[in-house]
């Protein structure tokens, strides 16, 4: 008896999109992308290699992440990724899966979205950042009574330059 293949569910398009253009996204957007999927080397690697084709210690490798008839994902570097785990990544919209009609395979592609998530972890942080709600403020912000006094008073020729 031949085995059910599972399709994997599309993400809904809003959030393969990052969502104010890549660079200019609020903190609160780059937390919540950056939370969508945990932080791990093997998926930093196969992102990286999914956004550049090249592994991140240099080695090139053709970067399609191809499914075969089980649902395992396979990367060439070695990597593989299961059904649950591909279909949490591509519904929190950081892959997409395409198909080649010539091969008839699916494939994974990273998305917008997907290479901000890579680009927020992709640090020597061992923490994931806070959301700017948990951050604590500064003492400008937290202060009602911050002077607006400059620390070095222009009229006081002691702290003039001197050329």
């Amino acid at each position: 008896m031949p085995r059910k293949i599972r399709e994997i569910q599309p993400a809904p398009e809003a959030t393969k999109k990052a969502p104010s253009g890549f660079g200019r996204e609020t903190e609160q957007e780059r937390y919540e992308i950056a939370m969508r999927a945990p932080r791990s080397r093997k998926l930093l690697d196969i992102f990286s290699t999914l956004a550049t084709g090249h592994l991140p210690w240099g080695v090139r490798f053709p970067y399609r992440l191809t499914g075969d008839g089980d649902h395992q994902w396979h990367l060439c570097c070695g990597h593989s990724l299961n059904y649950d785990r591909m279909q949490s990544l591509v519904a929190a919209g950081l892959l997409e899966i395409n198909r080649d009609s010539d091969l008839q395979v699916d494939f994974a592609v990273i998305t917008p979205a997907g290479r901000l998530w890579l680009n927020l972890n992709w640090s020597g942080r061992p923490k994931p950042p806070r959301p700017p709600s948990e951050r604590p403020m500064r003492a400008r912000d937290a202060s009602e009574e911050w002077s607006s006094r400059s620390p070095v008073d222009v009229d006081d020729e002691s702290n003039a330059l001197p050329f």
